[in-house]
This record gives C-alpha cells, sequence and structure tokens, in this order.
C-alpha cells in the first residue's frame, strides 16, 4: 500500500483532479487492505470537486460516482451517488445504464425503504428488504439492453397516452379562479387515472419510452412517496430507452420525491403557493451538486430557479 503520507500529498497537492483520486482509490480499495481513512479523504474531494463546478461533462459525473465510499450507506452521500449517475445517463454515458438500478436501489435503503429492483441481495445485508418494482419497471431498470429491443419493436399505447393527455387537459386551468368542487373533481380523476396506470405497469403494457414519459407525467401528480418515487422510476425508464428530453421529468420527479418526505429538493424544480399566494421556491440543498449537473438534466441554474418570476 501506499504509505499514507504519500496518499495524502496525492488528495492535497497543487494538481488535485479525477486523475489523482483515481489512483490513490485504486491503491486504498485494494481487497484486503483498505485505507477507510483515505477513501473517505477521496469523498470529500471529490464532493470540493463537485461544489467548485470543477467537473462539468457526463463522463466527469461518472468517474466521480466510481470514486465515492459509501461504507454506511448514509443518505447523503447515496443520494450524491444516485444524482451523479443520473446525470451521466442523461448525458449519454454508457456506463450508467447498468449502475443506476445500484444507484437506486442503495438510495432507497439509506431513506429506509425497501429496493425495489434487487441489485443487494439479502444474504449480504439483512436489512435489504425488497419490494420489486411493477413488471414494465423492473423489466427496463434490469435489463435495459433487451428493453430497448423490444421498445423499437413496439407501439406506444393508445390508452396510456390518453391518461396522459387527459391529465394534461385537467391542468389548463387558472387554479386561482377554479372553484372548490371542480378542484375536488380533478382529485378524483386523478386518482382513478393513477390507479389505472399502476394497473397498466402491472401488467406490463408500457413499453415504450414514449409510454413512460407519458406514465411519468400522471404518476407525479399523486400525493406521496410512493407516487413519486414511481414517477422517478418512469422517468429514469424513459432515459434508459432513449428520451433524453426525460431528464426534466427525471429531476423534477426526483425533487418532489424528496420533498414529500421532508427532504430538501437537489435539481432545483419545485415551488409551491397557498391560498392563492404568489409562488416561492421551496426548501433547497446544494451540497455535492452544482449547475454543470443541472444543466444536463434541463434544469436552469440554482441562481435563475431562486429568482424565477411569476406571473
Amino acid at each position: 500500500m501506499l504509505p499514507s503520507i504519500a496518499i495524502a500529498f496525492v488528495l492535497q497537492g497543487p494538481s488535485s483532479s479525477l486523475d489523482d483520486l483515481e489512483k490513490s482509490f485504486a491503491l486504498a480499495s485494494k481487497t484486503g487492505s483498505y485505507d477507510y481513512s483515505t477513501l473517505l479523504g477521496i469523498n470529500k474531494s471529490v464532493f470540493g470537486l463537485i461544489e467548485s463546478n470543477t467537473l462539468q461533462s457526463p463522463k466527469d459525473f461518472f468517474r466521480a460516482y466510481g470514486l465515492i465510499s459509501d461504507f454506511r450507506m448514509k443518505f447523503e452521500t447515496s443520494r450524491v451517488r444516485h444524482e451523479l449517475c443520473l446525470v451521466a445517463l442523461a448525458g449519454g454515458e454508457p456506463g450508467a445504464r447498468k449502475e443506476v438500478k445500484k444507484t437506486w436501489d442503495y438510495l432507497l435503503m439509506s431513506a429506509g425503504r425497501a429496493q425495489r429492483i434487487g441489485t443487494i441481495p439479502p444474504e449480504d445485508d439483512k436489512k435489504a428488504e425488497i419490494n420489486l418494482a411493477p413488471k414494465s419497471v423492473w423489466n427496463v431498470i434490469s435489463n435495459p439492453d433487451k428493453a430497448f429491443e423490444l421498445a423499437a419493436k413496439s407501439k406506444s399505447d393508445a390508452e396510456v397516452t390518453k391518461l396522459c393527455a387527459d391529465d394534461q387537459a385537467d391542468r389548463q386551468k387558472d387554479w386561482s379562479k377554479t372553484p372548490m368542487k371542480e378542484i375536488e373533481g380533478i382529485a378524483a380523476r386523478d386518482d382513478a387515472r393513477l390507479a389505472r396506470v399502476k394497473k397498466l405497469l402491472d401488467i406490463g403494457r408500457v413499453v415504450t419510452a414514449e409510454d413512460f414519459d407519458h406514465a411519468s407525467l400522471v404518476l407525479q401528480h399523486g400525493s406521496t412517496w410512493k407516487d413519486y418515487s414511481l414517477a422517478h422510476e418512469l422517468s429514469i425508464c424513459s432515459l434508459l430507452l432513449g428520451n433524453m428530453k426525460a431528464a426534466w421529468l427525471t429531476a423534477a420527479s426526483y425533487d418532489r420525491m424528496l420533498g414529500s418526505a421532508g427532504y430538501r429538493q437537489r435539481f432545483g424544480t419545485q415551488y409551491g403557493s397557498i391560498g392563492g399566494l404568489p409562488f416561492t421556491f421551496d426548501p433547497y440543498d446544494s451540497f455535492a451538486i452544482n449547475d454543470s449537473e443541472r444543466k444536463i438534466m434541463h434544469c436552469p441554474p440554482l441562481e435563475k430557479a431562486i429568482n424565477r418570476k411569476w406571473n
């Protein structure tokens, strides 16, 4: 093993970069001789590179993902790893296609939820509860290449398309002038659409990238972590099937999911209004995330999002 004083120089030297950190990581993570102190130091260095906006490309972000150690499955760390993998995926980085199922399961487990794809065997972690994703979702995230081939031969589902169109039509209103009785009617129709989309997912009717995009739009109008996390899964599937326009919905469903459980948003997509008052930017957390990531996810810079003007 490289002496710790030499590793410290690599981490803290004037030319600290992903290249340097990868060399240190390889030395510190050799089987049977983990240097935990150095690996945790690499985490801090990677977080610093992200926050300084030094990392900007999908390849940079995927390399950074591979350098972060998550020994205790801490939420803050698992969250950053998932975000880096999402950004790499949205930017077309091939390796992210196979890794995103792992970062998603790890994030869920770090938040005290059951994993959805089953990448962590129960024999490796007794807390590795599994609540498998619906058939349509599991087929894509578990084997994206096979799902891509099937989607290329399939047509978008007409019922899923209509459910999404109806969902969007219900939202073409001035909410400040909409009677409460009509709002209650929309809520009831939302519940019916959510239930039907979930049924179609369970039986495998959602297949194409457009199907998943439409289904995600419907699910993000739910009201619980389960709804928003499923919307996030659906948008990930759309990305995996080649719809790069799904990047924004992937970020928005993720932010909405976090907010539903009391966490702060990350990509800067969420606003709220109460009783007809002006919209305000929801609380956010900027730890180890930057505007280059937001750009790849089709989101505006954080400062612009915070200062958005609403008519």
